[in-house]
């Protein structure tokens, strides 16, 4: 998948990258290292304590980062 991520990072729209710190599905320190190289411009936030599923098992910080990037994204295209 890393040649996806750097193709898409490659493009100028504004990125957020979320990632679990205890995520085995997709080794956390290898996958940090890729999305920071990938999207340079991006934002890329690890969510502690979490692994794979970011969704179930920590809504109210995902969406709490979601809702941020949200108005980040309109307050400054607007």
């Amino acid at each position: 998948m890393e040649e996806l991520y750097y193709a898409i990072g490659r493009h100028p729209r504004m990125t957020l990258v979320l990632w679990g710190d205890h995520d085995t599905v997709c080794d956390y320190q290898t996958g940090m290292k890729v999305m920071e190289d990938a999207f340079r411009s991006g934002f890329v936030v690890d969510i502690l304590d979490c692994g794979h599923s970011l969704v179930f098992e920590k809504f109210e910080e995902v969406a709490r980062e979601l809702m941020s990037f949200h108005t980040l994204v309109f307050t400054t295209i607007t």
